[in-house]
């Protein structure tokens, strides 16, 4: 929206400064409802674009604590935003399996979910580590967790006892 300045130099000329206008005058009144509504328009409108770079950012893996973070919002904002448009959470992952013969990564965040991959479980990392090698699989645990957001389209990860493929969710 424009705001008239030709009346603002009206008054200027009229009363030598705006600060000089006394509050009565109507032109004054009609300005200063003009600029709170382009102050409100503005903040909408700033509203919407932070809001739907919020929800691209959690689409994207980022957790409701670092959008919150890195938006310089409330966690209970990011939150809110993200019960509203249906997003949960991402997964972060500690441990991945190589496949031996084609190279293929599948991760999780406890190595006791890779049971799915073996004929039995174990609760030890040891041992769950040569039974996966048994199976054809290289057992890693990685150096920090790893968010969703950088594994590579086609890489596989567990979550609530099945295998997804990044890309196809």
């Amino acid at each position: 929206m424009r705001l008239p300045y030709n009346l603002i130099h009206q008054l200027e000329d009229k009363f030598g400064s705006l600060a000089l206008v006394p509050e009565s005058n109507p032109i004054l009144k009609k300005l200063r409802q003009l600029i709170f509504a382009a102050e409100a328009e503005s903040k909408r409108i700033s509203q919407i674009s932070d809001d739907e770079l919020i929800v691209d950012m959690l689409k994207e893996g980022y957790s409701n604590a670092e959008v919150a973070q890195k938006m310089g919002i409330t966690f209970k904002r990011a939150h809110s935003l993200a019960v509203k448009c249906h997003i949960r959470a991402k997964p972060k992952f500690k441990y991945r399996v190589v496949a031996i013969s084609t190279g293929q990564l599948i991760y999780t965040g406890n190595y006791r979910n890779f049971s799915i991959l073996m004929a039995h479980a174990s609760d030890y990392y040891e041992r769950t580590k040569q039974c996966l090698y048994e199976t054809g699989y290289k057992l890693e645990r990685l150096s920090g967790f790893v968010p969703w957001r950088k594994l590579k389209k086609g890489d596989q990860y567990i979550l609530h006892r099945k295998i997804c493929t990044k890309g196809l969710d």
